[in-house]
């Protein structure tokens, strides 16, 4: 993952529910210590809980760049000796890791800026390995994202400047010749992947048209021994860029992106049932350098940076209020990498530059035990979180609710931007399990029903008892 520390004005964030969450982030802990620009860090968990980093060093800006890399075998309180994996006088930049499933550490970074070689190598009983070029036979490239499988496969996508999305596959010790994902008249760059527990590859990617008014996202699925069609998921006017993917416990795909058109606006959309919903605006200021991960809830936990370093989590019907979550450091802050670990910790890497525009960034790392906090929380103390069915829906779908206080309910119906469509005194509930079916006509307000995300909300004494989404389909 690419970043630069460029920043604009704190922001103003649009929810339309304000659910409670606890978070409890560590003490940031500064794993690259280091006197000039670190930055460009990607982060990895073994199954053995040990946390690896790796980032480049910016020795002299248009010569020298160099990839390290440290670990923690106590959830980050403590790093390594940091190991300089690539000492070279090349400008080595971009570094993604993997570590596969017998805990081996995999480091890939491209030798260079634009069209260069695919560099990797691997920690062999504490030494690492002789770097090998895996693209060998391409074009070369840069803006790398690396996943590994169930089967222990590794896969590595990355863009050729000027061109296409490649990428090589590493199985049975030995790595596939690179292939060309995409094969457009248009520059394709920016991959993201991810691998479902089905085997499934889902990668995103961004497609230029023309540069500054037509750039749009698109996904494709290898399954089994093929790749499938390439799919448009939005068609937004702008310059949409950095599109990131996840998977939740349905194995939905989700791919958050930045649209550059009146702003850096960040919008999501999610697929269900085999159709991409219509993008959904996340806010209506400015976002940068912004990353996201999905736990076993299938909330979703965003950072972004506007200066400092910005988070909130989405819990299927609203963001929470966001938080600053750098603020003991000064200067501004940037998100490079996140992921969740088995025993459901988010651990957070991020970028910090004490003086803006100053010669020196270092990575530190943070994390906030998930367990008991943002979900739990969220449906012990603000209703239950319900499933309808069917779900998507033609016509009509039926909601179980549960009174546990005798009193009035009332049901608010919302669309995806949280504007109010309906609301419905159910009238007075004893306390017991009751069934409620919503019909698309419910859904109208001045008009026609369209295809898309809705929320319901059930409320009794004034707080959430019951809530949820739907979708909608013509």
């Amino acid at each position: 993952m690419k970043i630069s520390f460029s920043y604009t004005l704190v922001i103003f964030f649009v929810v339309i529910l304000f659910p409670v969450y606890v978070f409890c982030w560590t003490t940031p802990v500064n794993v690259s210590s280091s006197t000039i620009k670190s930055t460009m860090a990607d982060l990895a968990i073994g199954n053995d809980g040990n946390i690896h980093v790796v980032w480049s060093e910016w020795w002299d800006p248009d010569l020298d760049h160099d990839i390290y890399y440290s670990y923690s075998t106590d959830n980050g309180n403590t790093w390594s000796i940091i190991e300089n994996v690539c000492d070279d006088s090349h400008i080595s930049v971009g570094p993604q890791i993997v570590v596969d499933r017998l805990n081996t550490v995999h480091i890939f970074w491209d030798d260079g800026y634009w069209s260069t070689p695919i560099l990797w190598t691997y920690d062999s009983s504490g030494i690492w390995t002789e770097p090998i070029d895996i693209a060998e036979g391409s074009p070369g490239g840069e803006y790398l994202t690396a996943e590994i499988d169930s089967t222990n496969r590794i896969w590595v996508f990355w863009h050729e400047y000027g061109g296409q999305i490649w990428y090589a596959v590493y199985a049975d010790s030995s790595w596939s010749a690179p292939e060309r994902v995409t094969n457009e008249t248009d520059d394709t760059a920016f991959p993201d992947a991810y691998v479902s527990a089905d085997n499934v590859v889902h990668l995103v990617w961004k497609k230029y048209g023309d540069y500054y008014t037509d750039n749009d996202v698109y996904y494709i699925q290898y399954i089994d021994t093929a790749w499938t069609l390439p799919e448009k998921i939005e068609s937004l006017p702008g310059q949409s860029c950095s599109p990131k993917i996840d998977m939740d416990s349905q194995n939905n795909p989700w791919v958050i992106w930045q649209e550059r058109y009146s702003g850096y606006l960040l919008y999501h959309t999610h697929e269900v049932s085999n159709i991409w919903l219509p993008p959904t605006l996340i806010s209506n200021e400015d976002r940068f350098i912004h990353d996201f991960v999905i736990d076993a809830g299938d909330s979703l936990h965003l950072f972004w940076t506007t200066g400092p370093l910005w988070y909130s989590v989405f819990n299927g019907v609203s963001w929470s209020t966001p938080i600053i979550i750098s603020d003991t450091l000064a200067g501004n802050s940037g998100c490079e990498a996140v992921m969740i670990d088995n025993n459901n910790i988010l651990h957070l890497l991020f970028g910090n530059a004490p003086r803006p525009g100053g010669d020196t960034v270092n990575i530190y790392h943070i994390r906030h035990n998930l367990t008991g906090t943002a979900e739990s929380e969220n449906r012990n103390k603000k209703g239950e979180k319900n499933n309808n069915y069917p779900n998507p829906f033609k016509k009509n779908t039926k909601i179980m609710y549960r009174v546990s206080k005798s009193g009035v309910v009332v049901l608010t119906l919302s669309d995806s931007s949280g504007r109010i469509i309906k609301e419905m005194k159910l009238g007075y509930k004893p306390e017991g399990l009751y069934s409620f079916e919503i019909s698309q006509d419910m859904l109208k307000k001045g008009g026609d029903i369209h295809t898309g995300v809705y929320f319901y909300h059930f409320k009794s004494y004034g707080e959430i008892i019951t809530f949820g989404k739907m979708i909608v389909i013509k």
